[in-house]
């Protein structure tokens, strides 16, 4: 069973998605990993690619030149 989240976590994270969204520049947040871990809409616009299809894949493999990249 998930936790559920309190009232200040709430509002913390509406207001953190507010912020990213009202952006017009694509914003993108990735794990130590390398992993996209959020996105904004403006990112989906410019890639052409989905917010479920970004999520969890390789930041490398969109916004930069992977073999760069890794090195």
């Amino acid at each position: 069973m998930k936790p559920t989240k309190s009232k200040p976590d709430k509002y913390r994270d509406q207001y953190t998605r507010s912020l990213i969204e009202a952006s017009l520049d694509p914003l993108v947040t990735i794990s130590a990993e390398g992993k996209i871990t959020d996105v904004n809409e403006a990112s989906i616009k410019i890639t052409g690619i989905s917010r479920e299809e970004l999520i969890n894949s390789d930041f490398s493999s969109y916004f930069t030149d992977p073999k760069k990249a890794q090195e």
